[in-house]
């Protein structure tokens, strides 16, 4: 087994071109209907900032307080994945997105907040993702971020067989891990 990472242009990781057997993926992704999908996780969404920004000093933030923000956005081909890290679903009508930049990696993405933008982010990005000019804050009002993992649909074949046998054992084995299980 290979363990690859993808940049945020492909949000489905590869499964899409058919890089890869099956991926962590954070949902939805452009595409997910024609995959299979075990959901793992949900989790908070939350906001980061601009560390000299007004939002930065408070300890949750109303997700109206951001409509007016510039946010960076991944790429436009990135669909559905992209309006869910812009919040879009969490919106009225008369507040569209202002989009300030447009990146697909982690160090552009922090630099682009540092830089004056706002970025939606899953809670875990205050751990994993750390810069001096940047601060995560919970929001409220925004749904959570869902976690999966997606793989090809079996398409006649018999469950159990092969690389499906693999694939159903590593979502056992994470399903059981996720529930405090050995």
């Amino acid at each position: 087994m290979e363990l690859r990472q993808f940049d945020w242009s492909d949000p489905s990781a590869g499964l899409a071109r058919r890089e890869v057997d099956a991926a962590v993926v954070r949902l939805p992704f452009p595409g997910q209907d024609s995959f299979a999908v075990q959901e793992f996780f949900a989790e908070e969404r939350g906001v980061l900032l601009p560390a000299r920004h007004a939002l930065a000093t408070r300890e949750t933030v109303d997700f109206r307080e951001l409509w007016d923000e510039p946010f960076v956005a991944a790429g436009a081909e990135t669909g559905a994945w992209r309006d869910h890290w812009l919040g879009a679903e969490d919106r009225d009508d008369e507040h569209p997105v202002r989009v300030g930049a447009v990146t697909s990696r982690p160090d552009e993405w922090l630099g682009a907040v540092a830089g004056g933008n706002v970025a939606l982010a899953p809670a875990s990005a205050a751990r994993f993702y750390a810069h001096p000019d940047v601060v995560f804050r919970p929001v409220r009002g925004l749904s959570p971020t869902r976690v999966g993992l997606a793989r090809p649909r079996r398409r006649g074949r018999e469950q159990g067989q092969g690389r499906d046998a693999v694939l159903d054992e590593l979502v056992r084995a994470v399903a059981r891990r996720l529930s405090g299980g050995p």
